[in-house]
């Protein structure tokens, strides 16, 4: 079990009364440089189904530093600082992300606060201007249509701004007599998202290092152990079972205006028809349509159906455990072990993971692991 970048000790640590863990929020102001914040309330999330794949929420102190830097026309970023201090004084932190500031909203009933709301990079595909004028022409291979979108968004560095998985890297999401052409006003974050489920891949910015493009979760090896007891972390679990979050077929439509002004329809399907939990024994439960605005051609959107299929008929179990103490090092797309009363050791996917920071406390989501 990894626990990189913290020491390994940090796996059995956690479980020690005398461990305390370090939380530091500062706000990184492009001219009026680092300044500390105290943090009133904050949650650190990072969740694979939304775009920004990080957020942060929280409320500071209004100490007239806090008031003077934060400043979100300025190019803000809040850089977040988590980490523990073992017995005998060895503190072991670091920068888990660095998230450009959206909004501050200053409250001033009671004692005085900075509403803050910070999110990854994907945030910016709402910006303008572009660096890149003009339509341009998407390539047909995943990694290089990738970098050629986070140069199209306002002060993304071009060509080698993105880390793709090397099974992704050449993958084709568009067959070679087709071409894929964006526009000023497409949405590029239902795009990117859209190229990733074509590759059955996730594309996203991983709120401190940069653009990121892996492999759909699967089941790749446990990164923690969460057990209840009296040596374990859990402090108390959800288990849902619901019907209305699980279907075995996927239906993404998609819509869209060319150049010409003329609409285009494709709807992309996709469905398991045999096992337990097929079309053929159990009947064709559907999930609501999907609806995108990107051009595409069939066969590509069918691509994308068959990739979300793999996790949509998975969702029949989440289980959410509260977890006492804070494993900083629990992503999103990551596989964790999980032992309840009622259940014996079993793998799951993190779907979502929510760090309360001043009570370094943890919420997760989990799903079980893609089927194949």
């Amino acid at each position: 079990m990894s626990t990189a970048p913290w020491n390994a000790r940090a796996i059995d640590d956690t479980l020690a009364s005398a461990l305390t863990c370090v939380t530091r929020l500062e706000a990184v102001h492009p001219t009026l440089g680092v300044r500390a914040l105290e943090l009133v309330s904050a949650q650190l999330s990072y969740d694979e189904a939304r775009t920004p794949y990080v957020a942060l929420s929280g409320a500071i102190a209004a100490t007239p530093d806090a008031l003077e830097v934060l400043d979100e026309r300025a190019a803000v970023r809040l850089r977040v600082t988590l980490g523990y201090v073992y017995p005998g004084g060895e503190e072991d932190a670091h920068v888990v992300a660095e998230l450009l500031l959206e909004d501050a909203t200053v409250r001033r009933g009671g004692t005085p606060s900075i509403q803050v709301n910070a999110y990854s990079d994907e945030i910016l595909m709402g910006d303008a201007p572009w660096t890149v004028p003009g339509p341009w022409t998407a390539a047909t291979t995943f990694g290089t249509a990738y970098r050629q979108l986070i140069a199209a968004i306002a002060g993304q560095p071009a060509a080698d701004a993105a880390t793709v998985d090397p099974a992704l890297e050449h993958a084709t999401f568009l067959p070679a007599d087709e071409t894929l052409t964006v526009h000023a006003d497409d949405n590029l974050r239902q795009l990117m998202r859209d190229l990733a489920d074509r590759v059955s891949g996730r594309a996203y910015h991983d709120g401190l290092t940069g653009w990121r493009a892996d492999l759909a979760a699967v089941d790749t090896g446990s990164v923690a152990a969460i057990t209840t007891g009296r040596r374990g972390l859990i402090r108390s679990t959800e288990a849902t079972r619901d019907r209305g979050a699980w279907g075995n077929a996927v239906v993404i439509v998609y819509r869209w205006r060319d150049a010409t002004d003329t609409e285009h329809e494709i709807v992309g399907r996709a469905q398991r028809l045999t096992g337990p939990l097929g079309v053929e024994t159990v009947g064709r439960k559907t999930l609501p349509p999907i609806v995108r605005t990107t051009p595409t051609t069939q066969a590509a959107a069918d691509n994308a159906a068959a990739a979300l299929l793999g996790r949509a008929i998975t969702r029949r179990r989440v289980v959410a455990p509260e977890v006492a103490r804070a494993l900083w090092w629990i992503r999103a797309a990551q596989t964790v072990t999980v032992s309840t009363p009622d259940d014996l050791p079993h793998s799951v996917i993190v779907s979502s993971v929510t760090f309360d920071l001043p009570a370094a406390t943890m919420q997760l989501r989990t799903r079980t692991p893609e089927e194949a």
